[in-house]
């Protein structure tokens, strides 16, 4: 589906085609050959589709210096042979995490309101998906909330920009927590705890990353 959008999202004035007819046909054009149909039934070359795939795995294990499995997003667990060599592939490109043993990272921006850049992708590689209960949203395309409002007052007195007080919401239950409607806390095993306006709690479970 990542690859899809990457083709299919980008669109010319006159086109006319619904984003998931231009996936569709992106599809086609990928399983049948080289050449597709462009907006107004003119035939084009189209270009490879790079494909993003996310993939857990430590350094220790991409040296060779153990054999720890691997984590493929939406897969599972693989070898160490395996994410060696998707690693080391030819059109491979590596986006690194350096994290502290514990998996926590070793340098954040804590008073600043926005994420950097390595809290969001810990955040989103952390919860995989929308932290609301049964909401299966990937975190890819979910908002980043603190879970401990930020104190914009002053920074430093609580709602710190940290991996352990974000999480990953969709924009609809990212709402809902603003409003109040719902409310959100974190746990004392790491995880998400919701409280619905009825009195009733529900719990998400994220997966600490430590790779």
């Amino acid at each position: 589906m990542a690859a899809l959008n990457l083709h299919a999202k980008p669109r010319t004035p006159d086109e006319e085609r619904t984003l998931d007819q231009r996936r569709a046909d992106t599809l086609t054009h990928l399983l049948l050959g080289s050449v597709g149909v462009a907006p107004g039934g003119t035939t084009q070359a189209t270009t490879p589709v790079p494909a993003l795939v996310h993939l857990l795995v430590g350094i220790d294990t991409l040296l060779g210096a153990n054999q720890e499995p691997a984590e493929l997003r939406g897969t599972g667990p693989i070898t160490a042979a395996q994410a060696r060599q998707i690693t080391h592939g030819r059109d491979a490109t590596w986006r690194r995490l350096l994290t502290a043993p514990d998996g926590t990272l070793p340098h954040t921006e804590a008073h600043t309101y926005q994420p950097t850049a390595s809290v969001q992708r810990l955040v989103r590689l952390r919860d995989r998906h929308c932290t609301f209960p049964g909401r299966a949203m990937p975190a890819a395309r979910c908002d980043l909330d603190h879970i401990t409002a930020f104190n914009h007052h002053k920074p430093e007195a609580g709602g710190a920009t940290v991996p352990e007080n974000q999480h990953a919401p969709c924009r609809r239950h990212h709402r809902l927590k603003t409003a109040g409607t719902w409310k959100a806390a974190r746990g004392n095993e790491g995880e998400v705890v919701w409280n619905a306006p009825t009195g009733h709690r529900y719990t998400t479970r994220t997966k600490p990353y430590t790779a």
